[in-house]
């Protein structure tokens, strides 16, 4: 039996790398110059997300998941409920389509409560080494946001959001064995493409560092620790930052 990462074999051009480094590391820069004029405003979160994937082939699955997000600082009182739908198809050995319906109810204490459906497409273009003991990826998104609230109001944009980090194994010299701790570092800029958005956060840069450990091909764990640098509508600088403890589950039914 394979595993997500079994279905996708290694690219083991050099200049590959190089190129897919070059450009998707370009808006991480741009958005993190922009990113220091932030004050020292900040917030506790914590996120917990369960997630479920069945295999139809070695190139296409279907994954859902459910997630929790909440303030654990006091400087908020939210509570939000999602759910997430995405389709993976492995269209070459490198390359990934990802189409995926999202959804969430947010409960926020002094504000009308909100719910959103975001519709997404997204690609990821992979680097994996020989060994399968370091991957290295870029995961790209444009959404489009439709935000309804309960008081009548709603809002609608499009939104661009980009990943690039990577996997290293430091237990075993594969992420594809079990009993598999593996580390989690990556950096993702999202970017709203419409002006005179009143939305709360809608540009941000998230910073990701974390710890994860597949137990068997069907049960993996992670432990995250997220940086996230936000500014409150796109005419406005960046203020916010948030420090995010996440944990998620994943389990691979096939």
């Amino acid at each position: 039996m394979t595993s997500a990462l079994d279905g996708v074999r290694s690219m083991r051009c050099p200049r590959y790398l190089g190129l897919l480094a070059i450009m998707l590391t370009m808006p991480i820069a741009t958005h993190d110059a922009r990113a220091q004029e932030e004050t020292s405003l900040t917030s506790g979160q914590f996120w917990g997300d369960f997630r479920g994937t069945y295999r139809f082939s070695r190139i296409t699955r279907l994954s859902g998941e459910i997630g929790y997000r909440t303030d654990i600082s006091g400087d908020t009182d939210f509570t939000r409920f999602l759910s997430r739908w995405r389709f993976n198809w492995d269209v070459l050995d490198w390359m990934q389509l990802a189409p995926e319906l999202f959804g969430d109810y947010t409960s926020l204490t002094g504000s009308s409560n909100t719910f959103e459906l975001r519709p997404a497409i997204g690609v990821r273009f992979l680097v994996l080494w020989p060994t399968r003991r370091f991957r290295l990826d870029s995961y790209t998104r444009v959404e489009y946001r439709y935000f309804f609230a309960e008081d009548g109001a709603n809002e609608d944009w499009w939104r661009f959001r980009t990943r690039l980090g990577g996997l290293i194994a430091l237990n075993k010299a594969t992420l594809l064995a079990d009993r598999t701790l593996f580390a989690i570092v990556d950096a993702e800029p999202f970017i709203s493409v419409d002006e005179g958005l009143s939305e709360e956060f809608a540009d941000r840069l998230r910073l990701r560092l974390g710890l994860g450990y597949r137990h068997t091909y069907n049960w993996r764990f992670e432990l995250i620790y997220t940086a996230q640098r936000a500014r409150a509508t796109s005419g406005e600088k960046f203020e916010v930052t948030d420090h995010i403890i996440r944990l998620r589950i994943k389990y691979f039914i096939n």
